[in-house]
């Protein structure tokens, strides 16, 4: 389990997100980006109002990460912990799981994206992380 100052901001973003749900009773939408738009209530995501068909869980939380950074470069690090939040991201046996996890989500969403003709690139910065960009067609 993660404890101290991740777990605090996990536990207060959570309980921020269940707040506004009990007090509108409609979607969260925790960023939106490039035309994509987060559905935090539902686990999904949409881009021009088409649902990306991922895995809710593992590859939500990776887009999620890569969408509420706006076109920054996203660490493997960050990504690893956004698979994994409850363990520590820096033993061996974690980081080759969710190493795996992290790597399949990616190619999950890219299949996603150009299933939806989502005119954006999942770039990856090699020896950094991954960055969502929009097209410049």
């Amino acid at each position: 389990m993660t404890t101290g100052p991740l777990k605090v901001a996990a536990e207060q973003e959570q309980s921020e997100q269940s707040a506004a749900l009990a007090a509108h009773g409609k979607p969260v939408n925790n960023g939106t980006y490039a035309g994509f738009t987060m559905d935090q209530r539902k686990l999904e995501i949409v881009f021009n109002g088409v649902p990306l068909r991922i895995n809710k869980h593992a590859d939500f939380k990776v887009l999620a990460v890569l969408v509420r950074a706006a076109g920054g470069v996203v660490s493997h690090m960050e990504l690893l912990r956004a698979v994994k939040p409850d363990e520590v991201a820096d033993t061996v046996a974690l980081v080759s799981n969710a190493d795996q996890e992290v790597n399949d989500s990616i190619a999950h969403i890219r299949k996603a994206m150009r299933e939806a003709s989502a005119n954006c690139q999942l770039r990856n910065v090699k020896g950094v992380g991954y960055q969502l960009l929009p097209s410049h067609d």
